[in-house]
């Protein structure tokens, strides 16, 4: 899957945690897209970029997104502890 967001393609995937409190898949996606969401004071740059970010459960450097759904989870999990 893809998130779009100022005419670009950001990658994201949609992956089951055991983490206590979430039932549903979570959205994990590429810092690089956290990057255009916000600015340097941590604002949002629309209300478009909050309303995706907040879809986000965790960003992942853009290196990891390929990662298998085992490793991409247990990544999450080491970062998100």
């Amino acid at each position: 899957m893809t998130i779009k967001f100022n005419g670009k393609e950001y990658p994201a995937r949609k992956i089951l945690l055991n983490i206590e409190g979430y039932a549903n898949p979570l959205i994990i996606s590429v810092e690089s897209l956290n990057d255009e969401l916000m600015t340097e004071d941590g604002d949002y740059v629309s209300s478009r970029a909050k309303e995706i970010d907040e879809t986000i459960y965790f960003y992942v450097p853009d290196d990891k997104i390929q990662l298998n759904d085992e490793e991409l989870m247990q990544y999450v999990k080491a970062m998100a502890a």
